[in-house]
């Protein structure tokens, strides 16, 4: 059996080739000193990462914060920081020209959605509260402009849960003057958008929610040009969406938007923004539809990356572990070299561009219900790379038949645990891995019959103290119908049919509303 499972790996291996290159993975710092989910992390001059608010759970609902912690990447420490005069969550923050943060709106902690702005002081460690808007919103967007270093707040909504209502309305603030003056309307109002500044200055607005219940999600896009104060209308997405991420890729200056949710349909599908022809092409799609997740830019052996991390595949409860890489010569994804140390959501990544050029994850929630201290860093490692295949003893095979599925780990004599997923299902958790003959590992999961239809199979190898985790690459499991009866899905209980519930109404949107009410 063993000499069965190391030819089959090599053989997936040789079949589905895996860019380890790329083998950098995800190491755990110490924790933060206060959870917390849906906050801002931004990576200051000093090198340090300043964490800001976000929310906890309590009896079901989100309550915001007011603390902050600050992590240090030359000592891998997190010490907590000074606290804003107002607790917020589902806000903005930015880093002006000169070293400060400008904090912008959000919700604070009765509920209320907040105008009002703070701006932090690296030298003085201290918040100072700075003029207002002229309109309370959260799930807006924040942009530096160059070269006036002005902040762009644009759209957002009035509601704490970002669904009601949304903001065509855009506002600037001067951080010399400390005023505000209006914006130019957006063609479109939108709140969980995104704004990406463009090279030139413009800023391209993506995706979103219109708001209320007869809301939609548009596919057109908008430029605001800062000269003229304007916004007019860009090129087409293939899919409206909200949820997603945006990525300004250096070179050529295009931007990279991933996943997000259009009530409850989550995608995988990328696109691509050309700011010279304003047009949306479609590129790679990633192995696993995602919202709420992270993604930051990374390099690794002088090749950049896009690192896209956690999130989740539905809008029922729940969270992503695994992470991805999006290789900008080829347009195509593989997997990050290994799962994260923790599954979450609406967490935050901030690349320290100024240091290591690693990627730090912090906080988020567990897809249960936990808001998370947790955080990691991906990057190198001292570990050995591995490479985790599947394979399957039938395929395929027909409903009502046990199929039984193997992996095989390759590196320097891997021990821990293996946990086989079918998409964002589990399937076998937590099993342990022997060694083979060949100095790799070998484990097997033995599920119930699997329902009609295809099912997208993945391993995922947590690692070792010697050996990097690792994930594998799908493996299509093909069940026929044959005539036979369909194995009964489990029935939704508790937050999973509130969550699933939320998705048909149109609830799941952003930050805290992607799964409380």
């Amino acid at each position: 059996m063993r000499f069965f499972l190391t030819v089959v790996a090599t053989l997936l291996l040789e079949a589905f080739p895996v860019d380890f290159a790329l083998a950098d993975g995800f190491v755990a710092t110490p924790p933060m000193p206060t959870a917390r989910e849906t906050h801002t992390a931004t990576e200051l001059n000093t090198h340090k990462v300043l964490v800001v608010g976000g929310e906890v759970p309590v009896s079901g609902s989100g309550v915001s914060i007011a603390t902050t912690a600050l992590y240090d990447p030359a000592v891998n420490t997190w010490v907590a920081g000074p606290s804003m005069g107002t607790a917020r969550s589902g806000h903005t923050a930015v880093l002006l020209n000169g070293g400060k943060v400008l904090v912008v709106g959000g919700v604070d902690n009765t509920g209320a959605v907040l105008a009002s702005a703070e701006v932090y002081d690296p030298a003085a460690n201290t918040w100072t509260p700075v003029a207002s808007m002229s309109q309370a919103r959260t799930c807006h967007t924040a942009t530096l402009l160059v070269p006036s270093n002005k902040v762009l707040i644009a759209g957002g909504s009035s509601d704490r849960y970002c669904y009601l209502n949304a903001f065509a309305s855009s506002e600037i603030y001067d951080p010399v003057a400390n005023t505000w003056s209006a914006g130019g309307a957006m063609t479109i109002p939108r709140v969980g958008h995104t704004a990406t500044l463009l090279l030139g200055g413009s800023v391209l607005a993506a995706g979103g929610f219109t708001g209320g219940n007869s809301g939609s999600f548009p596919v057109q896009t908008e430029r605001y040009n800062p000269t003229t104060n304007t916004w007019s209308a860009s090129g087409a997405l293939s899919i409206g969406r909200t949820g997603h991420t945006a990525t300004f890729l250096p070179g050529n200056g295009s931007v990279l938007l991933t996943g997000g949710q259009a009530f409850a349909n989550v995608t995988a599908v990328a696109e691509i923004y050309n700011p010279t022809t304003t047009t949306w092409e479609l590129t790679g799609s990633m192995a696993l539809q995602r919202h709420h997740h992270t993604a930051s830019l990374y390099t690794s052996a002088g090749k950049t990356y896009v690192l896209v991390a956690g999130g989740n595949t539905t809008t029922f409860m729940g969270a992503l572990a695994s992470a991805e890489l999006y290789d900008m010569t080829t347009g195509n994804w593989s997997p990050a070299g290994g799962p994260m140390t923790t599954a979450r959501i609406v967490h935050a990544s901030t690349q320290l561009y100024l240091s290591s050029g690693k990627v730090l994850i912090s906080g988020g929630n567990d897809g249960i219900g936990t808001a998370l201290a947790s955080a990691e860093l991906y990057g190198p490692t001292s570990a050995t790379v591995t490479v985790t295949t599947v394979s399957s003893a039938t395929n395929p095979s027909h409903v009502g038949q046990a199929v039984n599925f193997y992996t095989n780990v390759q590196g320097a004599a891997p021990t821990g645990t293996v946990t086989f997923y079918d998409g964002a299902a589990v399937l076998c958790a937590n099993v342990t891995v022997a060694e083979d003959d060949t100095f790799n590992s070998t484990a097997g999961c033995f599920p119930p019959p699997l329902s009609a239809g295809s099912h997208n199979i993945t391993v995922v190898y947590n690692g070792d103290a010697n050996n990097a985790g690792s994930t594998s690459a799908i493996l299509v499991q093909v069940v026929n119908p044959n005539g036979a009866a369909a194995v009964p899905a489990p029935a939704l209980r508790g937050w999973g049919l509130a969550m699933l519930m939320m998705g048909l109404g149109g609830l799941a949107l952003g930050h805290r509303r992607w799964a409380r009410r």
